[in-house]
């Protein structure tokens, strides 16, 4: 059930949404040719050690989510990564961002989906800028 997963997702990424063989090869350490023969249903590329190959399967996922999943959830678990793996504080991200601290108690609550977008916007733009700029301090895949 897995392969067939798996292949379908990478299967997708490539013909749906055109995603660069080169760079998911790159990302998923494995050649151009064996990320062909994945989406064509051959997961004997995958390396034999379990490990590896469940990194490999963790990030054919994570990409594999990125169409579906809804906006407001990924910015909040790189936010709630911001929050307790970095220790940053809402205060801090929200002086950075130029909002009150009151919104991103109210994004951060289950009723976030009714927030401004434009304070949504800030506070996505922040957060994946520290995001990313405090990526290298935490523990590697």
């Amino acid at each position: 059930m897995y392969a067939v997963d798996f292949s379908l997702c990478v299967k997708k990424l490539l013909e749906e949404y055109h995603f660069n063989v080169e760079t998911l090869a790159k990302y998923l350490s494995l050649s151009v040719e064996s990320i062909y023969k994945i989406a064509q249903g051959s997961m004997g590329e995958l390396p034999a050690d379990n490990e590896e190959r469940t990194r490999i399967a963790n990030r054919i996922m994570f990409l594999s989510t990125v169409p579906e999943d809804k906006p407001d959830v990924k910015v909040k678990a790189f936010l709630e990564t911001l929050l307790s793996y970095h220790r940053l504080s809402k205060e801090t991200i929200a002086k950075m961002a130029g909002i009150d601290i009151s919104d991103m108690d109210l994004f951060l609550s289950d009723q976030g989906a009714e927030m401004d977008a434009e304070i949504k916007y800030k506070i996505a733009a922040v957060t994946m800028a520290l995001r990313f700029f405090l990526k290298d301090n935490e523990p590697k895949q």
